[in-house]
């Protein structure tokens, strides 16, 4: 159930963007899984009940973390309300919920992304690291919100499955 609920609510996020004029939540929604999980429970009927919703491993391309400026913060107005509480803004904000138990993380982002302060990243380094998750951040000074992936996939697949496996 949790994971259905989670690819429901990836649909309906990326089935509105043009509604919220959002780019892209991916980054959003792959940290809110990365810092919102469970341990399963054991005595549940269902396999997938029983099994963790801990990724193994976090991979974040220009994540809007919390309202942190540029259209970020408006993005993330939006997906709340025009008003969002503070805790709203507390619950959605993935970098005040790592824990020691946070899957490692990758993050990358271009600094001229107009759309994603790159603060949104770094804030998030910042709070992995506070609770000693491996993490590594990658700030590119140019590329704008889509060089992000595309930077990955220059690695060549043999560093990215190293980077993966630790």
């Amino acid at each position: 159930m949790r994971r259905a609920a989670g690819d429901a609510a990836q649909g309906y996020v990326r089935s509105h963007a043009s509604e919220y004029h959002l780019f892209s939540a991916g980054g959003h929604l792959a940290a809110q899984t990365a810092t919102h999980f469970d341990a399963g429970n054991p005595a549940a009927q269902d396999t997938i009940e029983r099994a963790s919703s801990r990724p193994d491993f976090a991979i974040l391309s220009c994540p809007v973390i919390g309202p942190l400026g540029g259209r970020a913060k408006w993005n993330f107005e939006n997906i709340l309300d025009q008003e969002p509480s503070a805790k709203q803004i507390e619950e959605l904000s993935p970098d005040l919920h790592v824990t020691r138990e946070t899957p490692t993380t990758f993050i990358m982002q271009s600094d001229d992304d107009e759309t994603v302060s790159a603060m949104n990243s770094i804030h998030s380094y910042a709070a992995l690291k506070a609770a000693g998750v491996p993490a590594e951040l990658q700030v590119y000074r140019t590329g704008g919100q889509v060089a992000d992936w595309r930077r990955w996939m220059w690695f060549s697949p043999r560093t990215r499955c190293e980077w993966l496996i630790g």
